[in-house]
């Protein structure tokens, strides 16, 4: 089993969704985070089988808007909505759209650091 760090209770149905979507098998794994005597917060580890780890982390990368830069129209099912998209770089469902650079604001986030650490970043 492989963990993939850390996701807020606010990303969860979304990511749930996501995975429930593609049939991949997980669990959640909750860790107090800045416990203190005023409180803390929980943040969630996704715990998926080893064979579908780069399955997951490319779901994941597709659903936070991970991506190398490239400009090419995407084919295939909306990670966001589930529409299928026919060769375009915005979902005619959601308006999702594909294929440019990762926003600046999703760097600080502890599953692209994750990424980061472990060079599975896509190449720019």
């Amino acid at each position: 089993m492989k963990k993939i760090p850390r996701f807020a209770v606010t990303e969860l149905e979304g990511l749930i969704q996501l995975l429930q979507g593609e049939d991949i098998p997980f669990d959640l794994e909750g860790v107090s985070m800045g416990a203190s005597a005023i409180g803390g917060t929980t943040e969630y580890f996704l715990v998926v089988h080893d064979e579908d780890f780069i399955d997951t982390c490319a779901l994941l990368m597709d659903y936070f808007s991970i991506s190398g830069g490239t400009q090419e129209p995407f084919e295939g099912t909306c990670p966001a909505c589930g529409t299928t998209v026919p060769k375009s770089l915005d979902c005619p469902e959601c308006g999702l759209h594909f294929g440019f650079p990762t926003p600046d604001g999703i760097k600080e986030h502890p599953f692209y650091r994750f990424l980061e650490h472990h060079s599975l970043l896509p190449e720019d």
